[in-house]
């Protein structure tokens, strides 16, 4: 999934985790991607801002570049604002990474479930390995959850007739 569609999720939803708006606003020439006229820069500002996400480089956001595993969960974990955690990780190639806490915090909240079984596979996490829009779709349920408390249930199969591909969207 794009950069893009993620940054529009984390805003929504850090929204209701954040009761206030950044003291400083991002440099409305730093990403030569984002012009201040692009119709996502105020997101873009949004999640700079606030330290959930940063450029792919130094003057390019990345619009366009797919999300990986590990940074979506680097990115939900700054939204919460890092909090403490305490536990281990149970995929075999995370153990000595810099998102083990992130991973550690989402799986205790169940962050995960309901994903096909075949997402962690060999009891891997992947950390490269794309995300899909049913994926970030699920995920993001979770959070909306788990996390912030939000009845996710209500209205969910009304409003799935509002979107385009709808019939593109998976059980789960």
């Amino acid at each position: 999934m794009k950069r893009n569609k993620i940054m529009a999720l984390l805003v929504a939803m850090t929204v209701t985790v954040s009761t206030g708006t950044s003291a400083f606003a991002m440099s409305a020439d730093k990403y030569k991607d984002v012009p201040k006229e692009n119709e996502r820069f105020e997101y873009v500002e949004d999640v700079v801002d606030l330290g959930i996400m940063d450029g792919k480089a130094e003057d390019e956001f990345g619009m366009k570049e797919d999300v990986e595993r590990k940074d979506l969960v680097e990115y939900i974990y700054k939204m919460m604002k890092e909090p403490i955690v305490t536990g281990r990780v149970t995929y075999d190639d995370v153990a000595d990474k810099d998102y083990k806490s992130a991973l550690v915090y989402l799986s205790k909240h169940e962050i995960f479930e309901g994903l096909k079984s075949d997402f962690f596979k060999d009891n891997k996490f992947n950390e490269e390995g794309g995300i899909t829009r049913v994926e970030a779709a699920v995920i993001f349920k979770n959070v909306a959850k788990n996390l912030l408390k939000i009845d996710v249930e209500k209205d969910v199969a009304e409003n799935l007739d509002n979107f385009e591909d709808n019939k593109d969207v998976a059980n789960e």
